[in-house]
């Protein structure tokens, strides 16, 4: 939130507060807007932990809503059975990655959540696409992506697409059936296999649950029933995935 709109809650936190005291009489009566502006700047100045405090409560609410949606779509999230999973499929913990294939951040996470897979037998993962930078070179990667998972290539293939180092806004066609074909996949079968219908209405139902929860850049990770919006370290997502494992029916505390 900007400070702009936060100082504006603030006033309106203070008007209120004098109104209440002293009755809207008395404002009316003995501050114009001038006096009125000074004091409110005043008290801000002697005060600037109000600020701090009403941006922490904000962040509390907005967290708090963000996470209370998840749970309302829990199930378009984990289970849809257009998305690919990989990890343990059967898996207790679930962790619903949105991402781009252009965005550095997902492929800065990439590693990091293969590394946790590798650790934790327990971790499944389902990958939402969501080509949202910009250029045509993200929407055909997705597309592609998608479409690899009827040659049982996915997994693959989206790591490739991962780990590639072509510049965010110059990734073409061209790259990705390069990539494609490098992983084994049948080049001329996947662009067949990207016109089906299906595969854009899967990318359109993750754009639309994305809104839905809140997540407004890439990567967005749901863990359990817990979202956070970014790249995250090894640390803090090793712990996402323990508190969600302590969360379920019967696990020991």
């Amino acid at each position: 939130m900007m400070l702009k709109s936060r100082l504006g809650v603030a006033l309106t936190v203070i008007v209120a507060a004098g109104i209440g005291a002293a009755g809207g009489a008395f404002w009316g009566q003995w501050l114009s807007q001038r006096a009125f502006d000074s004091r409110v700047h005043s008290y801000l100045i002697a005060h600037p932990q109000v600020l701090m405090e009403m941006d922490s409560a904000l962040r509390r609410q907005a967290d708090q809503a963000r996470d209370q949606a998840v749970v309302k779509h829990l199930a378009a999230i984990d289970h849809n059975p257009g998305d690919p999973v990989w990890g343990n499929p059967k898996g207790t913990v679930t962790i619903a990655e949105w991402f781009d294939y252009q965005c550095p951040f997902c492929k800065a996470e990439a590693p990091v959540l293969a590394r946790l897979v590798k650790a934790d037998p327990h971790v499944r993962v389902v990958e939402k696409m969501f080509p949202v930078i910009g250029g045509p070179g993200s929407v055909i990667a997705a597309k592609a992506a998608l479409a690899s998972m009827r040659q049982g290539k996915f997994v693959a293939f989206h790591a490739a697409l991962l780990a590639d180092h072509t510049p965010e806004d110059h990734l073409d066609e061209a790259r990705i059936m390069a990539i494609a074909k490098s992983v084994g996949l049948d080049v001329a079968r996947l662009k067949h296999d990207m016109a089906a219908p299906g595969i854009m209405a899967r990318i359109s139902a993750n754009l639309t649950l994305a809104r839905e929860i809140g997540i407004t850049a890439t990567p967005g990770l749901v863990v359990g029933d817990h979202l956070d919006v970014g790249f995250l370290p090894y640390a803090r997502l090793k712990a996402l995935v323990d508190e969600a494992e302590k969360a379920k029916p019967g696990a020991a505390q």
